[in-house]
């Protein structure tokens, strides 16, 4: 029944063409849309945050990868939205993503050195380039900003491991 109602993609197509002309826009060259008021991005702005949680979780790490490295993203996401960034270079593993999450975390935490999840990235980096001291040390700063975060008992196991092995 869905399907059966539903409209083909070039009816949706004209009729968003339909609500453009009717708000005053061109179809060819249209004005761009004014910029969105700010109360509107005090309340939109977290739910951007949610998005990209949800997408990473659910393993959709191109479309963060897509909107996180777009020019405007930087005016739309939290300063610490380069963190989500690395994340889905990580969870991704292509050829260049170790080093492309590097520079994503850092620049996380260059803006946004507060936020714990850049720190948990830098800190499992090291530990995949078997840089024990530096990923202790990042591991345990992501510990004491986060407090007690899920995977709390994974990162003190890995902490336990780094001082076995000193």
């Amino acid at each position: 029944v869905f399907f059966a109602s539903h409209p083909q993609m070039q009816e949706r197509i004209d009729n968003f063409r339909q609500m453009r002309s009717d708000a005053g826009e061109l179809d060819d060259g249209a004005a761009p849309l004014p910029p969105p008021s700010a109360e509107f991005e005090r309340l939109v702005r977290p739910l951007r945050e949610v998005w990209l949680q949800r997408e990473l979780a659910q393993g959709r790490y191109r479309s963060v990868i897509h909107h996180l490295t777009q020019p405007q993203s930087e005016s739309l996401y939290p300063l610490h939205q380069r963190a989500y960034l690395g994340d889905a270079y990580l969870l991704r593993a292509g050829d260049d993503d170790a080093a492309n999450a590097q520079q994503a975390y850092a620049d996380a935490v260059a803006r946004a050195p507060e936020h714990p999840q850049a720190w948990r990235g830098l800190g499992l980096l090291a530990l995949k380039r078997d840089d024990r001291a530096l990923a202790r040390q990042h591991l345990q700063r992501y510990l004491a900003l986060a407090g007690t975060p899920p995977d709390h008992a994974f990162i003190r196991h890995y902490l336990a491991q780094l001082e076995e092995s000193r």
